[in-house]
């Protein structure tokens, strides 16, 4: 008799062990579901972070896409640019013809003896050929002053254009970099809740099925059911069941949470690398239109030489 009441206080006691252990796993299930509450607000949090980052990049390729145009634009108008200053030098080869003739017919008017009416008929023609080399003159030195100005225009919108798309590169870039810092963030807590609780839940998962057998052995004797009326809960009970599935979900949450975290920061690198191949095509092509708006201020150079040594040959 003493043996049997030993027994049933042991079993007691195990009951209440029991008992306690599952409240604590309780506690740790319940610790688990505000760890990922708090990952799913931060996974929310990422989605604002991301769709807000989704929209700056919709806007810099609208950016980029105008910035394309007026460089296609620029490019036709510095083909238009390069016809005129190829008409004007045509135009100066022509006053040079028109001057040597000058100069021959001079030559050839001091040379001949004729009467004195074809000298003077000679004489009223030269100043008329004159005025008309100046207002040829006249003419190109508004050409290329208005060249000037159009070159000097073109160069400060291409300027202005390449100083705001390197801006909104430095704002992209920061907020890239704030997003990969939130997605380290939000990993590390994935690896924290995936590590921790969960071998904590197995600790615990493994004194219930402990504490289960005992309790499998008190049933078999037959003696709890007896005196107290109640039977210890079996390790296949249906609170260790519901445990397993509150156990297993927040595992299955994160793993999925994780790939899709993962998938999601490597499609945004891939986007940020071809932005910034975008952004190095634009440079370059920058760098090839200065340096032929450079060849066009050196021809608009030549041709100022060219009508000044001209003028100064004239006054000679």
């Amino acid at each position: 008799m003493e043996q049997n009441e030993d027994m049933v206080q042991r079993g007691n006691m195990e009951r209440n062990e029991l008992v306690r252990t599952i409240a604590l796993v309780k506690k740790e299930v319940e610790k688990s579901q505000e760890e990922l509450n708090r990952m799913k607000f931060l996974k929310n949090e990422k989605e604002k972070a991301f769709s807000l980052l989704q929209a700056e990049v919709e806007a810099l390729k609208v950016q980029c896409n105008d910035l394309k145009h007026s460089l296609f634009g620029s490019e036709q108008e510095k083909e238009t640019l390069w016809k005129l200053v190829f008409l004007l030098e045509v135009e100066l080869k022509k006053e040079e013809a028109f001057t040597d003739m000058e100069k021959k017919l001079n030559e050839s008017n001091k040379r001949t003896t004729s009467s004195d009416g074809t000298e003077i008929t000679v004489k009223n023609n030269k100043p008329a050929s004159v005025s008309h080399g100046t207002k040829e003159v006249a003419n190109l030195k508004e050409k290329i002053k208005s060249l000037e100005g159009q070159i000097e225009s073109k160069e400060i919108t291409l300027g202005t254009s390449t100083l705001s798309f390197l801006e909104k590169e430095r704002d992209l870039h920061k907020i890239m970099e704030e997003l990969e810092s939130r997605v380290e963030e939000l990993n590390q807590s994935n690896a924290n809740f995936c590590n921790n609780p969960h071998q904590m839940l197995a600790e615990s998962t493994d004194d219930i099925t402990s504490n289960g057998f005992v309790a499998e052995d008190l049933n078999s004797t037959g003696l709890i059911s007896k005196k107290k009326g109640n039977g210890l809960p079996s390790a296949n009970s249906k609170d260790t069941v519901s445990l397993d599935e509150e156990m297993k979900t927040p595992e299955d949450n994160t793993g999925v949470c994780n790939n899709d975290t993962l998938t999601e920061l490597s499609s945004l690198k891939e986007r940020n690398q071809s932005m910034e191949s975008e952004l190095n095509e634009m440079q370059n092509r920058y760098s090839a239109m200065s340096l032929r708006f450079a060849e066009v201020e050196g021809e608009k150079q030549k041709l100022a030489m060219t009508l000044r040594n001209r003028k100064n040959g004239k006054k000679g």
